[in-house]
């Protein structure tokens, strides 16, 4: 058997921060900024192999209550990654990091997500 290397030289790569990375970190940013009244969470799809597929999904354990508010996909080269607003059913395109940053962030304040926001922790107050 032989050792040759066929592969050639390998590409130097960059750490970069994946639409799967900021998904996480934004349920992380949500649970911690209602003293995890309002859990969020990335539910990720299992499936197609070369397809990431991933929603993150806000939970009210104390209420039984779930919404899922963002769905995205992408292959193995992260972007474009679709970004699916589950609340208006709008799909958008990132062709990056920003483009994805900026949509969720059109999202995450938009008027359907603050309603569901100000309900739960209504709700979760006046049971206290």
């Amino acid at each position: 058997m032989s050792n040759d290397d066929l592969w050639g030289d390998l590409p130097e790569v960059e750490k970069i921060r994946t639409p799967l990375d900021i998904l996480y970190d934004q349920a992380d940013v949500i649970s911690k900024k209602t003293n995890n009244l309002i859990e969020g969470r990335v539910a990720v799809r299992d499936g197609k192999s070369y397809l990431v597929d991933a929603s993150l999904v806000l939970l009210s354990n104390i209420l039984g209550y779930s919404a899922t508010i963002v769905r995205i996909t992408h292959n193995v080269e992260m972007y474009p990654v679709t970004v699916l607003d589950r609340l208006s059913n709008v799909n958008y395109a990132a062709e990056n990091e920003n483009d994805f940053k900026e949509i969720l962030k059109e999202i995450f304040n938009s008027d359907s997500v603050r309603k569901i926001l100000i309900a739960l922790l209504t709700q979760i107050k006046s049971r206290e």
